[in-house]
């Protein structure tokens, strides 16, 4: 820096090493998938109980975990530790959203090598992600791009959407998955 009292210099803070950044990413985007999965699970729960038939709720909370025939109002949804990501950048979250993906294919119940096998793992593993970031057909729309189709395959919701909302958003990333798995 130069100043009216001369010139000075100070260093930039020392970034994280690059091993850490790089776990992170790693730990980050398998956390994403199982959390992706306990999420789906919840949600379908939640619908099943309001539109089908009342099968009780698990109720997670201070005490551990529990069960009640009552919708539980005070009960916190379940969540995987938080992997901490203060500082990431640009490819950091990348990768954390490739290792994601790769996780969700990977524990996909779907087998064998074939395009159609192929497009079952993208669907299964678009599910996984949070309806609250959207889609890549939300992408599309940041940038611009506006068509009837985007909006229709646009997966965004808020984060107070319900347990329809929010799995209706997941089947068209779903579809949207399994459209890009097949081109992939």
């Amino acid at each position: 820096y130069i100043g009216d009292n001369g010139a000075s210099y100070t260093a930039p803070p020392t970034p994280p090493d690059f091993k850490y950044k790089l776990s992170r990413a790693l730990v980050g985007g398998v956390r994403e998938a199982g959390q992706g999965v306990i999420d789906i699970a919840s949600e379908f729960g939640q619908y099943f109980n309001e539109n089908v038939a009342n099968l009780g709720y698990l109720e997670y909370g201070p005490d551990g975990i529990g069960y009640s025939m009552e919708n539980p109002q005070d009960s916190q949804n379940f969540s995987l530790p938080e992997v901490p990501a203060p500082d990431a950048g640009m490819a950091e979250k990348l990768l954390s959203g490739l290792v994601q993906f790769g996780a969700g294919a990977a524990i996909a119940p779907i087998r064998g090598a074939g395009l159609v096998s192929q497009m079952g793992r993208g669907a299964f593993s678009d599910a996984l992600f949070n309806p609250e970031d959207g889609n890549f057909s939300t992408m599309l729309k940041s940038f611009g791009l506006e068509n009837e189709f985007l909006d229709f395959m646009d997966s965004q919701v808020d984060e107070d959407a319900g347990a329809e909302e929010r799995l209706k958003a997941r089947f068209i990333q779903s579809v949207e998955g399994a459209g890009i798995g097949g081109v992939t």
